[in-house]
This record gives C-alpha cells, sequence and structure tokens, in this order.
C-alpha cells in the first residue's frame, strides 16, 4: 500500500521522539499502531464486501442468462412437440383412410383389410388427468420389476 523503506521508519521515529518526548512516546506508538490496524481491517472489510458483491452480480448474470437458455429450450420442446403430434395426427389419418379403403391391403398380422376381425384403434386423445404426462410430454413409466418374486408371490402376473 505505501512504499516505506527502513530510512523513512527511522526518519519518523526521531521525529516522533523530538516532537512528543521519551515519555509519551511508548503510548502514541501504541495508539497510532491500534488506528493503523483499525484502518486495515476497515480496508479489508470494504474489500470483503466489494468481493462479494462483484460475485452476486456475476451469479446474477449467470442464472438469468440460464433462464433465458431455458426459454428458448422450451419453446423449441414445444415446437418439436405440435410437429410430432401433428405428424402422428396425419399418419393416424391416412391410416384410417388407407382401412376404410376397398380390401386387399394386408395388416402386420397378415388379415386383409376385408377381414371380420378388427384391430383396435390408437386413442388419439391424451388423458387429461394431471397424471397422463411427465413434464416432457411423455407418459409416465412404471418402475423396473424386481428380478426374483417375493416368497409369497407365485411368480406369475
Amino acid at each position: 500500500m505505501f512504499d516505506i523503506g527502513f530510512w523513512e521508519l527511522l526518519l519518523i521515529g526521531v521525529v516522533g521522539l523530538l516532537v512528543v518526548g521519551p515519555h509519551r512516546l511508548p503510548t502514541v506508538a501504541t495508539l497510532a499502531g491500534q488506528w493503523v490496524g483499525r484502518l486495515r481491517r476497515f480496508a479489508n472489510h470494504m474489500r470483503s464486501e466489494i468481493q462479494q458483491e462483484l460475485e452476486t452480480e456475476h451469479l446474477k448474470q449467470v442464472m438469468e442468462e440460464q433462464d433465458r437458455e431455458m426459454k428458448s429450450l422450451r419453446q423449441e420442446m414445444s415446437a418439436v412437440r405440435q410437429q410430432a403430434e401433428a405428424s402422428t395426427r396425419v399418419d393416424l389419418e391416412s391410416g384410417k383412410a388407407g382401412q376404410s379403403g376397398a380390401g386387399g391391403e394386408p395388416h402386420g398380422d397378415g388379415r386383409q383389410s376385408g377381414d371380420s376381425a378388427t384391430t383396435p384403434e390408437p386413442d388419439t386423445e391424451p388423458d387429461a388427468g394431471p397424471s397422463a404426462e411427465d413434464e416432457f410430454g411423455q407418459p409416465p413409466t412404471r418402475g423396473p420389476r424386481p428380478s426374483k418374486p417375493t416368497s409369497g408371490d407365485s411368480g406369475d402376473e
């Protein structure tokens, strides 16, 4: 902070001895040391508060940037979800139109579209319940099955 060498300190000591006198010099030196200590503590305290404030501002900027990125990702995810739903609807509608035509188109199970057995149609409307989809629009999944049946189970489901 200050560039004070040995000769400067010696000069201050001699002037202090001449001005204050030899009897009061120790008490004045102690008092000066206390004031210098208080000044240093105050400077360190202010420096740490400024540093903490700068870190807080930096963290706020990082959080705002991450919020902007999350919003853009949510918008992209919503657009992709809408495109996928529209594509699924088009595929389902084209599949229904193909089934309603004259017989002759084979199904995946070997039947012709004119056969009497009906195939179950996929549900096009999502459940309106709160647990029908997770936050990404996916249906809820079940946990893993236990590898061994418990002592009371027969092992059949």
